[in-house]
C-alpha cells in the first residue's frame, strides 16, 4: 500500500473512537474524495453486531481540493454542511419512508442529532403518505432499531436531548397494520411482507406500552380468513396469531386442510414457516396433517406442490429438516433402524423431481400397453 494511504479501524463502542467516526461520515456526506468505508457494521442491515466498529482508508487523491471547495457550498464548518446536504436528500423524498428512515440513520452515524430531530418530523407525513406495505415495513424496521435497541449513534452529544422515535414507531405500526389488511401485495419476491408480519409481531413484543395487543389480534384473524389475501400472507398472519397464543391448534389444523390445493400449499407453508418456525418443530400433529395431505396428491398434483414446498421449508436449517424427518416418519410407525438410518438425499433436489416426473410417465406408458407388474 502507498505511504500516501493508511487503513483505520474504529471501535465504535469507545467515545473517542465514535467521535473519529462521525468526522469520517460527515467527510462521507460531503462526498470529500481520500475517504472510503471500506468495511464494518452495517446499520441498515444489521444483521451483525457482535462487534461494532468500522474500518476507512484514508489517502491522497488530487481531486481532494476540488471536493472540498464543491463542499464549502453547504456551510462554513463540517456540521453545518453536512446538515445541510442531509436537509437537501430530505427535501426530495417523496412517500417514501423507507428512504426518509435510512436518512435518519445517516444523521445518527453523522452525530447529526439537530438534523435528526427535523427528519423525525418530516417521517410523520412520509409514513402516512407511503402505500407500499413493505416499504413502511422497512422504515419501521430502522424506527425500531433507532428506539429500542441502539446503544452507540443517538444521544451521545451532551448538549442534543435524546430523541423520541416511539411516537414514529407507533404510527409506522398502525400504518403497516392498515396497508396490510388492505391487502400487502407486492409484484415481485413475497419475502418483505412475510418479514413485515414479523416485524409487526416483534414491534408489539418490543413495545407493549404503546401498541395494541388486540388491534393486532384482531387484524391477523381478518387477514387470515380474507380469501382476497395471498395464500403466504394468510400463512404467516396464522402463524403469527399461533405463536402469539391467539389461535388453537384445531385452527392450524384446519387451515392446513384449507389450503391443500397444490397450487397453494406451498406458499401458505412459506408464510406460516416464516412466522411460526419453531412452533412448528414441536407441533407432531401438523406435521402428520401435511403427510395426509401429500400422500393424497397423485404424481402431478405432487409435482406441482413441489417447487413451492421446497421454498417454504428453506426456513429450516439441515438439522431441523433432518428432525422433522425422523419424527415423521416415528409418527407413521417406521421401523427403528429405518428412522436410525435415514439417509440424505445424494443429488439435487431439481434433478429428483426430474427423475420422479420420467418415473411417472414411463409407468403410466407401461400400465397402457399391459407391460407394469402388479404391486
Amino acid at each position: 500500500m502507498p505511504a500516501t494511504s493508511r487503513e483505520l479501524d474504529l471501535d465504535l463502542e469507545r467515545a473517542h473512537e465514535r467521535a473519529r467516526s462521525v468526522l469520517l461520515h460527515q467527510l462521507r456526506l460531503l462526498s470529500i474524495a481520500g475517504y472510503q468505508r471500506l468495511d464494518g457494521t452495517d446499520f441498515l442491515a444489521r444483521d451483525d453486531f457482535s462487534r461494532i466498529w468500522e474500518r476507512w482508508r484514508i489517502f491522497w487523491t488530487p481531486d481532494f481540493d476540488a471536493t472540498a471547495v464543491e463542499a464549502a457550498r453547504y456551510g462554513a464548518t463540517m456540521r453545518e454542511a453536512a446538515a445541510n446536504v442531509l436537509a437537501e436528500r430530505g427535501a426530495d423524498i417523496e412517500r417514501d419512508c423507507a428512504r426518509g428512515a435510512a436518512l435518519l440513520v445517516d444523521a445518527a452515524l453523522a452525530g447529526l442529532g439537530a438534523q435528526a430531530d427535523a427528519l423525525a418530523g418530516q417521517m410523520s407525513a412520509l409514513i402516512r403518505g407511503d402505500n407500499d406495505f413493505a416499504n413502511v415495513a422497512k422504515a419501521l424496521r430502522h424506527l425500531l432499531y433507532l428506539h429500542r435497541y441502539d446503544r452507540v449513534l443517538i444521544g451521545r452529544d451532551a448538549a442534543q436531548a435524546p430523541i423520541d422515535f416511539q411516537p414514529l414507531v407507533v404510527e409506522a405500526w398502525r400504518r403497516g397494520l392498515w396497508l396490510l389488511e388492505l391487502g400487502g401485495r407486492t409484484a415481485g419476491n413475497i419475502d418483505p411482507i412475510i418479514n413485515g408480519v414479523s416485524l409487526l409481531v416483534e414491534c408489539l413484543e418490543a413495545c407493549p406500552e404503546a401498541l395494541s395487543r388486540s388491534d393486532l389480534v384482531d387484524v391477523f384473524r381478518r387477514v387470515s380468513v380474507d380469501n382476497a389475501q395471498m395464500p403466504a400472507v394468510r400463512g404467516a398472519t396464522t402463524g403469527g396469531l399461533w405463536t402469539m397464543g391467539a389461535a388453537a391448534d384445531e385452527e392450524l389444523l384446519q387451515a392446513v386442510a384449507d389450503f391443500s390445493d397444490p397450487a397453494h400449499l406451498g406458499d401458505y407453508l412459506l408464510g406460516l414457516f416464516g412466522l411460526a418456525r419453531e412452533a412448528v418443530q414441536r407441533k407432531a400433529d401438523l406435521l402428520r396433517a401435511l403427510d395426509g395431505v401429500l400422500l393424497g396428491y397423485d404424481d402431478d398434483q405432487f409435482l406441482e406442490a413441489v417447487p413451492s414446498l421446497r421454498l417454504a421449508f428453506t426456513y429450516f436449517t439441515p438439522r431441523e429438516k433432518h428432525h422433522l424427518s425422523l419424527t415423521l416418519l416415528k409418527l407413521v410407525g417406521a421401523p427403528v433402524a429405518e428412522v436410525e438410518t435415514l439417509a440424505p438425499l445424494t443429488v439435487d433436489a431439481e434433478s429428483a423431481a426430474r427423475a420422479m416426473a420420467f418415473e411417472a410417465r414411463l409407468l403410466e406408458t407401461a400400465g397402457r400397453y399391459g407391460l407394469r407388474g402388479a404391486k
